[in-house]
């Protein structure tokens, strides 16, 4: 089970890896753009339509990432006051309910992305991106987030009762 969970791990370093990419791939579309703008007087057609994929793209990717470093919000009313042992139950508990919400959200995502292939869907701009290829972000990045919450679940049932 252990293996499995660093598996998981290291497809959430990917997804932060994909999404550091997206950032740094929207910061010189932007920087090309103000530099055709003021160069050329003109624009690249693409650098808005593209930011806003990479910008989908660089949230979803590190969703999974974000989760296991505990940059999400979480509210500690309860769970802290709780023994050790009932503090891991309800956290596996909420690990459980988010994964079943992240799989429900995936399906849909997938049907989404898959509509959009199948209808050979295209961007009104210029580029007439193919909406699937931005689309595969949503179910990609949903896929590992619930990967690394099942791996959260296991990790909180896995634990000792003394730590």
């Amino acid at each position: 089970m252990r293996r499995l969970i660093a598996i998981v791990e290291g497809l959430s370093n990917a997804g932060a890896l994909l999404s550091v990419l997206a950032m740094a791939a929207i910061v010189v579309l932007i920087l090309l753009e103000i530099f055709v703008r003021a160069a050329f007087g003109s624009s690249t057609q693409v650098a808005s339509e593209y930011s806003g994929y990479l910008m989908v793209a660089l949230c979803l990717l590190g969703f999974a990432y974000s989760f296991r470093e505990k940059a999400f919000i979480r509210i500690n009313l309860l769970v802290p006051r709780l023994p050790r042992v009932w503090q891991r139950r309800v956290e596996a508990c909420a690990g459980l309910a988010g994964f079943a919400i992240t799989v429900y959200v995936f399906i849909y995502a997938v049907s989404m992305t898959y509509g959009s292939w199948e209808l050979g869907m295209k961007s009104d701009t210029m580029a007439e991106t193919p909406f699937w290829i931005p689309q595969l972000a949503v179910p990609l990045g949903l896929a590992m987030l619930g990967l690394q919450l099942l791996a959260f679940v296991a990790d909180r049932l896995l634990k000792q009762d003394d730590t």
